[in-house]
């Protein structure tokens, strides 16, 4: 892809990436390095990518610099024991169900549902995205949302699956 076309897809696909980032992260700050991280990536690596499957990279792009994000905040936070971490509360919607619920779910299971439900992919492009085969996908979206009805109907205390 040229780089002026993946310029212009950048820009039509910022809010989703946004988004994406967001549900995953769940801290705006953070959301928006990732944003900008898989922007970058997108610039410099886009070039192979087909027009028609530009949105599905992009968002698979964001849910794996989103998930890499989280998963070097952990190793930070286990290394540094002496110090304790500081917790956003910075746009958290600490009302709402979905938003509690959503908060139950590790970081994989949180982008699953996040590209499934929340950017409309279908299966098969949630597998790819996350680089499993469809059944994995399958198995891990189903998993995610009994672990959130179970957050639910719970009343929204601790899940114990």
């Amino acid at each position: 892809m040229v780089a002026a076309s993946m310029k212009e897809a950048v820009l039509r696909e910022y809010p989703d990436m946004y988004r994406l980032a967001y549900s995953i992260v769940r801290n705006k700050d953070d959301a928006m390095d990732v944003v900008q991280d898989s922007v970058y990536k997108a610039m410099t690596g886009g070039n192979g990518v087909k027009e028609g499957s530009v949105h599905s990279w992009l968002m698979t792009v964001t849910s794996r610099t989103a998930i890499d994000l989280l998963r070097k905040k952990d190793r930070e936070v286990s290394t540094d024991e002496d110090e304790m971490p500081v917790v956003s509360t910075e746009d958290r919607y600490e009302d709402t169900d979905l938003s509690r619920a959503l908060g139950c779910l590790n970081p994989k299971e949180r982008s699953a549902v996040s590209l499934r439900y929340f950017e409309d992919m279908k299966i098969g492009d949630v597998a790819k995205a996350m680089s499993i085969n469809e059944n994995s996908a399958k198995t891990l979206l189903y998993r995610a949302i009994a672990k959130m009805r179970d957050f639910l109907e719970g009343g929204g205390k601790s899940y114990a699956g």
